[in-house]
């Protein structure tokens, strides 16, 4: 009973607490991409303070670039909007002649409201991008003092060892995951891109950013990246080849770089059930939406570890597992 009332509690608190939850975890992965691109740079100026600057100097780049493009993507989109919803309504009399009944289109959301949700959705990482760099600089500042006072926490040798152990695993773990994943959608969604353009379907640039940040969300983020420049050319235009060519190079493209470049890369690293990704996805996302969606995996894998180090939830972590291999307890 207690434990049921305490899961509860965590629940509650993690979805009342949300507004201040969510830029922390968006903090802490820009926190990984910044220390991500100072091994790369360490790797090339043997200097650990120049490695830190170009690092700082790169991410601060990346997110200006994001910030000046948004806007103008979605706008462009935006635009479009009143040719979705009439393409959307003469696909809607056509079905309703095919299958001989009235499908109604009044009761869903207008291509507009979809386009406006979507864009007030990315721009509010904008809106909260105060927040996230004071939290991000706390964490900077904390990261140079948090093995001294880890080791005051923990003066016991082998709980310190153990608590060590997990903290080094999952580390290692975030950061081939959060550097493979965005390799891996920065090239789908540069060859998006060029597909997009060589079909001549419109802003193929905004569409490949979609695909680009759907991509980190494991399984459906890839189907709905694939699905809606294809959706949005039939609307347009419908006529059906060059959907069935853009969803199909879509396939391509995702079997290529996710199922094998993506493997090859990621190595062993993840070890995790499909049934139980999928489960963790619906969950996050009902509980902290899209954003949450992108966190689930890094969330499961953290739980696995976790997990495997104690007696009482190793089971835990078998079941997250995709082949009932977990690691091996230390400090026992």
């Amino acid at each position: 009973m207690n434990a049921l009332l305490t899961f509860i509690s965590v629940i509650f608190i993690l979805w009342i607490g949300r507004t201040v939850l969510l830029p922390l975890i968006i903090a802490v992965l820009f926190w990984y991409l910044v220390n991500i691109l100072a091994d790369y740079y360490k790797g090339l100026v043997r200097s650990r303070i120049a490695a830190g600057i170009l690092s700082g100097a790169t991410f601060v780049c990346g997110m200006y670039f994001f910030l000046r493009q948004i806007n103008p993507m979605f706008g462009e989109l935006y635009a479009k909007a009143p040719e979705i919803s009439a393409g959307a309504q003469r696909i809607m009399a056509d079905l309703s002649e095919i299958i001989g009944s009235s499908v109604s289109f009044s009761d869903l959301p207008s291509a507009t409201e979809i386009i406006t949700t979507i864009g007030s959705s990315a721009m509010s990482i904008g809106t909260a991008l105060g927040l996230i760099s004071v939290y991000m600089t706390f964490i900077f500042l904390e990261q140079w003092t948090f093995s001294k006072k880890l080791k005051a926490l923990l003066p016991d040798v082998r709980r310190f060892n153990k608590m060590k152990f997990i903290i080094h695993s999952i580390d290692t773990h975030m950061k081939k995951y959060i550097a493979v994943k965005t390799i891996i959608s920065f090239l789908t969604g540069v060859s998006s891109y060029i597909l997009f353009k060589a079909l001549g379907i419109d802003l193929a640039g905004v569409w490949a950013f979609i695909v680009f940040v759907l991509n980190y969300i494991p399984t459906i983020g890839s189907i709905v990246a694939g699905a809606l420049p294809a959706i949005y050319a039939f609307a347009l235009t419908g006529d059906l080849q060059v959907p069935l060519l853009s969803a199909t190079g879509s396939i391509i493209i995702n079997f290529i770089l996710g199922n094998i470049l993506d493997p090859k890369m990621m190595g062993k690293t993840l070890n995790l059930s499909t049934l139980a990704i999928l489960v963790n996805l619906v969950f996050w996302g009902l509980m902290w939406g899209p954003t949450g969606m992108f966190f689930s995996v890094p969330i499961l894998v953290m739980t696995l570890i976790v997990c495997a180090q104690f007696d009482k939830t190793r089971w835990i972590a078998i079941l997250l597992s995709a082949d009932g291999k977990i690691p091996d307890k230390i400090g026992e």
